[in-house]
């Protein structure tokens, strides 16, 4: 069906008539003739015309409405367009902008408009907070982030600092994002030392001025398609994802976003893979430590959604990985793996260790615990060490990893030998954490480590009885005690809920 308004326009405009569009002759030949001012058509349409989009003649019921008998009404609310000095503006602002993005400089009024939205907040507090950090100090951070950016942390954010904002860079804007999320670790790790002036007021500038380099990434991953993205995008995105989960492992509070932010850096660490011929080095560091987060997380995380996952396969070159100059992570990776013989799924944790919901899937294996337990000490008897804080480490992590390897190899084992075993475990922990001195308290909460000792406490209380307790054993029971007690974390506390520990620290607590 035609338009009658269109049909209308066509006869009354465009056929006949001094001028007209039909009459080539008049229009070349004649002089031509003043054109009368338009009038401005304040009429307003009927509803049905409105919306059928017809030519209404105005009258009340016009003619349609008659014709279709239908009621005549103007009971739709018109759009307001405002007050009549800003239609000017608006319109030449929009006219200026293009159809094009990239235009928009074409209107410096419209970009100190948009910019008051970009506005960031200084980075010189921040650097200079961190400025007086060591290199001793920023090798601390190595497990929250690569040793590469680890070593160059101090030059990167003073780059960051003095580098101009610009927001059309892919690689610059990801890289901002990337170290004002390592800024975020470095100052939290700093808390742990020495609280820095104005620590409040650094962090929640800081927490705005990430959200507002991730808003930025995002907007261009989605005008620039993420296929297109180069290596170093992806990288310093996997890497700020790995920060941000470093984060919130530090401030040790339960949450779904370490999961999402671990799964996120994984996924961009995927698509650094496809690019083989980049920075194979690069690429090792960072798949290595995603994968003993994620080994970490699994063994002994307390988080909900951790709790379901499985210990992921290799999928990377061994040899490769023994080359690197990180000896803590290469240990802690090469412990880790001796578990990965065991990982499969549908077997759970034996009875009767079997408490609340921390199950523990692995399959059965002709490995004995006799073996597995000899593997990891000749892990750390032959791995050469750097520094006594990776020691340290390396001790405690290879002790708790011992105590789940006989968790799921206890059902082969008489009860008596277990208890030993378990008594074993707790003996070396307090020898390592006794010498450990200072460097105990960063290590248990730079690793959780508080939680997975809860565990070797319960399970020996389980598995033992009083009557069972030695003078021996009674007296390394209250000191492990101690140090679980000492460095309990709000993470932790949760555990204590067990009847089984709560009634242990009461009795404890009353000595």
């Amino acid at each position: 069906m035609s338009n009658p308004y269109f049909a209308y326009s066509i006869k009354s405009e465009y056929v006949g008539g001094n001028g007209s569009l039909s009459d080539v002759s008049q229009r070349v030949d004649s002089p031509p003739v003043p054109e009368k001012p338009r009038k401005r058509n304040t009429s307003r349409a009927c509803d049905v015309c409105s919306i059928r989009k017809t030519k209404c003649d105005n009258s009340r019921p016009c003619r349609l409405c008659v014709a279709n008998n239908v009621k005549c009404t103007e009971l739709r609310v018109r759009k307001k367009l405002g007050p009549k000095s800003l239609r000017k503006k608006t319109m030449d602002s929009i006219s200026l902008v293009g159809a094009d993005f990239a235009g928009m400089n074409a209107d410096p009024g419209l970009l100190s408009l948009l910019d008051l939205s970009c506005q960031y907040p200084d980075l010189g507090a921040v650097v200079e907070a961190l400025s007086g950090i060591s290199r001793d100090f920023l090798q601390e951070a190595v497990p929250f982030t690569i040793p590469s950016i680890a070593e160059e942390a101090k030059p990167l954010l003073s780059y960051l600092r003095d580098c101009p904002h610009d927001p059309t860079n892919v690689q610059v804007s990801t890289m901002r994002y990337a170290m004002l999320t390592l800024a975020l670790v470095l100052l939290e790790l700093l808390l742990r030392v020495e609280k820095p002036a104005q620590y409040a007021l650094l962090l929640r500038d800081l927490h705005i001025y990430i959200l507002l380099a991730r808003a930025a990434c995002e907007r261009l991953i989605v005008f620039d398609l993420a296929e297109n993205l180069g290596f170093d995008a992806h990288f310093y995105l996997a890497l700020g994802d790995l920060h941000q989960f470093s984060y919130l492992a530090l401030k040790a509070v339960p949450s779904s976003h370490k999961w999402l932010h671990l799964h996120a850096s994984m996924a961009h660490c995927d698509f650094l893979e496809l690019k083989a011929e980049d920075s194979v080095y690069l690429k090792g560091e960072l798949r290595r430590t995603l994968q003993i987060w994620m080994r970490q997380m699994t063994l002994f995380g307390a988080d909900r959604v951790f709790r379901k996952g499985r210990i992921l396969p290799l999928n990377f070159n061994y040899e490769e990985m023994l080359s690197t100059k990180n000896h803590a992570l290469n240990t802690l990776y090469e412990l880790l793996r001796v578990s990965d013989h065991l990982a499969e799924t549908g077997a759970v944790v034996p009875e009767p260790f079997s408490w609340l919901h921390h199950q523990t899937e692995f399959g059965d294996s002709n490995y004995t615990y006799a073996a597995l337990k000899r593997n990891l000490d000749t892990v750390s008897e032959t791995r050469i060490l750097r520094r006594p804080g990776e020691l340290v480490a390396t001790q405690i992590l290879n002790l708790l990893i011992q105590f789940k390897l006989l968790l799921v190899t206890s059902h082969k084992y008489s009860e008596s030998y277990v208890s030993g075993e378990l008594m074993d475990i707790i003996v070396r922990v307090n020898m390592v954490l006794g010498e450990a001195g200072t460097q105990a308290k960063l290590l248990m909460e730079k690793f959780t480590l508080t939680t997975p000792l809860l565990e070797v406490l319960a399970a020996y209380l389980l598995i033992t009885r009083e009557e069972e307790f030695t003078p021996e054993s009674l007296s390394a029971l209250i000191q492990f005690t101690t140090i679980v007690s000492v460095y309990m974390s709000d993470r932790s506390r949760p555990f204590l809920e067990i009847p089984l520990l709560s009634g242990w620290f009461a009795r404890f607590s009353s000595r």
